[in-house]
């Protein structure tokens, strides 16, 4: 079964897509520290499902540079999209709470970017 038949690999990219719209539909609505926190999850969940479909074990964290560690090797493994990782993941638990440095429009604007930039890759790799 290809990968991306699989309802597992589907279920964990279908999660994604949908903290990726809640990530938009939270800059429509200028709620960066929202967009923020949406974006990470996505991107999170993107990376997830990549790993079930690679047969590797996905680890219960937030941490995307620790995700995409796992990826070693592969086209995930650049120093700028990993520094860019470190940065959105800070909004996993952070942007949840009041004594955060709360996110402004251009933190939010990169890390839904850097969402769909792992969504794309993560389709494309999937062959969607």
């Amino acid at each position: 079964m290809r990968p991306d038949q699989r309802p597992d690999v589907l279920a964990w990219l279908h999660k994604a897509e949908s903290d990726l719209q809640m990530a938009d539909f939270a800059m429509t609505a200028d709620l960066p520290d929202q967009a923020c926190f949406h974006a990470q999850q996505a991107a999170e969940k993107a990376l997830k499902s990549l790993l079930v479909a690679d047969g590797r074990f996905v680890p219960r964290t937030h941490n995307l540079p620790l995700l995409l560690d796992t990826l070693h090797g592969t086209e995930w493994d650049t120093p700028e999209f990993v520094h860019r990782a470190a940065e959105v993941t800070l909004y996993a638990v952070g942007a949840r709470y009041p004594d955060f440095d709360e996110p402004g429009t251009r933190q939010a604007a990169d890390a839904v970017g850097f969402a769909q930039e792992v969504m794309a890759i993560v389709r494309r790799k999937l062959g969607l």
